[in-house]
C-alpha cells in the first residue's frame, strides 16, 4: 500500500494544468418543451494535458485544422462522452469533445481521455 500512496503522490505532482466540464443538459423551455442547454458541472480540476496528432484538410475556401489531445486525469472526476472541456494551460486554453475515459486502477490510478478539437478557418 505505501507504493500506491508515494505512486498517487507523484502523479498529483504532473497535474500542472486544469479543466472545466461542461455537459448538455434537456431543460424545460417553461412552455411545456424541452431545450439543450450546456451546463457547467465542475471547473478547476487537475488535469495534465498532452499533445496527440495534428491534422488539416482543405475543401474549397475553408481549411479545418484538426488537433487530437490526450488528458489525463484522477479517477475519481466524472467526465461522460461528448461533454465539452474547457483546458487550461497557463495563459493558452483548449476547447474540446471528451472521448470514453479510459480508467487505470493499477500502480498509478488514473483516467487517459482522448479530446478532439476542430478550428474552423474562413478565407
Amino acid at each position: 500500500m505505501g507504493l500506491l500512496k508515494k505512486n498517487k503522490k507523484d502523479l498529483e505532482k504532473l497535474y500542472i494544468d486544469t479543466f472545466s466540464i461542461y455537459r448538455t443538459i434537456n431543460q424545460d423551455d417553461g412552455y411545456g418543451g424541452i431545450v439543450k442547454k450546456e451546463t457547467l458541472i465542475s471547473e478547476n480540476n487537475p488535469c495534465r494535458l498532452s499533445q496527440k496528432t495534428i491534422s488539416s484538410t482543405s475543401e474549397n475556401i475553408n481549411f479545418t485544422s484538426t488537433q487530437e489531445f490526450k488528458l489525463f486525469i484522477p479517477v475519481n472526476i466524472e467526465v461522460l462522452q461528448n461533454d465539452k472541456l474547457e483546458v487550461y494551460r497557463g495563459s493558452s486554453k483548449y476547447t474540446a469533445r471528451a472521448s470514453f475515459p479510459f480508467k487505470y486502477y493499477d500502480v498509478l490510478p488514473h483516467q487517459e481521455i482522448i479530446l478532439k478539437e476542430v478550428i474552423e478557418n474562413g478565407n
